[in-house]
């Protein structure tokens, strides 16, 4: 059997990575850190046989002194650039793939975060396009919505939307829409 690769954790130098199967999960574990890598096909072959479900994990107390690392890493095993996948807004941490490798790195603590959310079942769906843009979009709408808040106010942006929600219900939006940003002319105001 060939021996498996001797590869090094991003906490330090000379930190090397132990092969384990937990749960029925083959995966590269640092004694260190608690940071972990494995293989996607091993992750979804280990996923199917009911891996995701049969987790029971709490959160631990150090995932509340959870701190990410800012940039980017280079995967352990061909040194390319990987990926970097947000997993939620209210998340601080993201999920590294290498493509080239199809191997996926978690910090310490990210493992039991993902489990106590029942996200792991979601992975392949997290680290999509269309997971990434509907994240950026929910940010987006969070950042205009406080936006508008802090220039309206709380009570007259609840009324805004509530006039909002009140026009998308109507048949004739468009034309009220267009009575609603027209300039009164001259003449009209005269009559008022």
């Amino acid at each position: 059997m060939a021996r498996e690769p001797e590869l090094q954790c991003y906490c330090g130098p000379r930190q090397t990575l132990a092969v384990t199967e937990e749960g029925g999960l083959r995966q590269w574990r640092c004694r260190r850190c608690g940071g972990r890598r494995f293989l996607l096909a091993d992750f979804r072959r280990w996923r199917e046989q009911g891996g995701a479900q049969q987790l029971a994990v709490g959160l631990p107390a150090a995932a509340t002194e959870y701190h990410e690392t800012p940039s980017s890493r280079l995967c352990q095993s061909c040194g390319l650039i990987m990926a970097r996948y947000r997993v939620a807004s209210d998340l601080a941490f993201h999920i590294d793939r290498c493509a080239p490798c199809q191997s996926v790195w978690l910090d310490g603590c990210e493992w039991e975060i993902l489990a106590s959310q029942q996200w792991l079942a979601q992975l392949d769906e997290i680290m999509s396009d269309r997971w990434q843009k509907r994240l950026q979009q929910s940010e987006a709408d969070a950042r205009r919505e406080q936006t508008l808040r802090v220039r309206f106010g709380d009570a007259e942006y609840e009324r805004l939307r509530e006039i909002s929600r009140w026009l998308a219900q109507q048949a004739k939006r468009r034309e009220m829409l267009a009575f609603l940003n027209a300039e009164p002319s001259a003449g009209a105001e005269r009559l008022r």
